[in-house]
């Protein structure tokens, strides 16, 4: 069902799936790579799952350093 305000005491049943993703080990890398590298590294790395995640039906609902938070089922 579509994500609407439900009165107070009443419930909706649906399903939903929530993802983290996350660049794995992400300090250790940057000191490898330096600041010019990380930085192409994590604004290649977010846009690509953002757009993936969209292709999928899901929605970014937070991001946050170099990973994010994405839902899938609330549409």
């Amino acid at each position: 069902p579509a994500l609407r305000a439900l009165p107070v005491g009443t419930a909706c049943k649906a399903w939903a799936v929530v993802v983290s993703v996350d660049l794995r080990k992400s300090s250790q890398i940057a000191l490898c790579l330096g600041a010019k590298n990380t930085y192409e590294l994590i604004h290649t790395f977010l846009p690509t799952m953002i757009h993936v995640i969209g292709r999928a039906g899901g929605a970014v609902v937070n991001l946050r350093g170099d990973g994010l938070i994405a839902a899938f089922g609330f549409t």
